[in-house]
């Protein structure tokens, strides 16, 4: 089990009549091999357990609840406990109830880690739990959710208890017969486990939505987890000329989101073109630019999108250093569902060197054929088989710069007046800037920088490799 997925997740309530766990899952029936001379019959509800999973179902409830009951001091803050080789977070949040007889002080959802989760990790466990918390604090202030559903199950333990001696049944199975909250905390736990991503909607009323950007994006990416702090220097560097690539159907994605979301959002999920820019997409969608940078970053974080640069005849591919040349990939199986009949190792041999889109352009393909090869570059795209290359540029003067940019006989050129101003470009000629940025940022269009790159080609050196801001996708 990576680092990443929770090892349990538990509810545990403080009050007037002590501290008690209340539910726990996965949970495990603690038997006595043959004590009395009896050999119990197997468990219909026992749960296939990992080794690491293991390791919290053998500490018992009573333990547990000593551990997470908190007292009044510690709540409302971080909880952060290791023992042995887990490491539980929780948020305790101490209850101030309107009625006077109600006997629950405090409660807290903890999840169990790894307890070599990263520090990264382990906080954003404790804002998930601290988005609970607030969520069943509010509908306890509203209607008393949170003690009706306590109240169910303590009810769901008694009756346990009263069961006869031979019964197999667990508590926790029948609180989660019972419980809307704890089959909740059930689904986050192996939404957790299965996506990385939780949409919650606590009591029919609160929406809780989390995302765990290490594993969403490694899921998509089928290889090793981003850090998250990766994904915001990404997000940071986003420009208007950069586009929005979707990774999923525009209407599944659409249909995924809760009843309240955004209609900005919406409108954008429908208008996203892979060969419209941010600035071209803020003018379709009537959102102000900064509007767009928020929802496009909103839509990557969650591995919904990625950035790209438009698509044009400029733009230059290679296949990605972790493309997919098994044929039995599922990366195979994917494309020959979506364009039967076509091999997708054929076209990735057309990629195995730097090519353009105008170099795979043939005049005489039809246009059905056209409209085939760019659905197939922008699916590439989406399952990062493909790499855009970016052109750099290098100024290296020569010995004797008499042609060097800025100088007299360059600015005395009678033509030069109808250029941009060339000794602006210079500090963009240090490698750390595409042609495509120094196009949005000097305002210069591509035939003059590329005559600008072929007049001074002794001093200028271009170099093409990836963006390195959307390179950690492909790591």
């Amino acid at each position: 089990m990576d680092e990443v997925s929770p090892l349990g997740v538990y509810l545990v309530k403080s009050g007037s009549k002590g501290d008690r766990l209340l539910f726990r899952y996965p949970y495990a029936i603690d038997t006595e091999s043959d004590t009395h001379g009896n050999k119990k019959r197997s468990n219909p509800y026992a749960l296939i357990l990992t080794e690491d999973t293991l390791n919290t179902t053998r500490i018992s409830d009573k333990a547990l609840s000593n551990l997470f009951a908190t007292k009044s001091e510690l709540c409302n803050r971080k909880f952060e406990l290791k023992v042995n080789d887990v490491r539980f977070v929780g948020h305790p949040v101490q209850l101030c109830s309107k009625r006077e007889t109600s006997t629950f002080l405090m409660f807290n959802v903890v999840f169990a880690l790894k307890a070599n989760a990263s520090h990264d990790i382990v906080n954003f466990y404790h804002d998930f739990t601290h988005k609970v918390a607030i969520a069943l604090s509010s509908e306890e202030s509203r209607c008393n959710y949170l003690s009706g559903e306590l109240k169910s199950m303590l009810q769901a333990h008694d009756d346990t208890v009263a069961m006869p001696e031979d019964s197999e049944e667990s508590p926790y199975y029948l609180i989660l017969k019972r419980s809307q909250l704890a089959r909740d905390l059930q689904r986050a736990y192996n939404e957790l486990h299965s996506s990385g991503s939780v949409h919650l909607r606590i009591n029919r009323w609160i929406n809780v939505s989390f995302c765990l950007p290490h594993k969403v994006h490694r899921l998509r990416l089928t290889r090793n987890s981003l850090k998250a702090e990766a994904i915001q220097k990404c997000l940071m560097q986003l420009r208007p000329y950069h586009t929005l690539l979707l990774l999923v159907d525009p209407r599944e994605l659409a249909d995924s989101l809760p009843n309240d979301s955004s209609s900005a959002l919406v409108r954008l999920i429908f208008t996203a073109s892979p060969m419209r820019s941010l600035v071209q997409l803020a003018a379709d969608t009537d959102l102000s630019l900064k509007q767009v940078f928020q929802l496009a970053a909103h839509l990557v974080y969650w591995a919904k999108a990625t950035i790209i640069y438009p698509l044009c005849e400029s733009n230059c591919y290679v296949l990605a250093p972790n493309a997919p040349t098994d044929t039995n990939s599922p990366v195979h199986e994917r494309f020959a569902e979506m364009f039967p009949g076509v091999s997708l190792p054929a076209f990735m041999s057309k990629f195995s060197l730097p090519t353009t889109l105008s170099q795979l352009n043939d005049p005489m393909d039809l246009k059905n054929e056209r409209k085939q090869l760019l659905q197939i570059l922008v699916w590439m795209l989406q399952e990062r088989v493909l790499m855009q290359l970016h052109t750099y540029v290098y100024l290296v003067p020569t010995e004797q710069p008499h042609g060097f940019l800025g100088s007299r006989p360059f600015l005395a050129d009678p033509h030069a007046a109808q250029r941009p101003a060339t000794s602006q470009l210079c500090p963009m000629f240090r490698g750390k800037h595409h042609l495509e940025e120094i196009m949005y940022e000097e305002n210069v269009r591509r035939s003059h920088l590329l005559a600008l790159l072929d007049k001074f080609r002794e001093v200028l050196f271009t170099v093409q490799h990836e963006d390195p801001t959307v390179a950690i996708f492909y790591s």
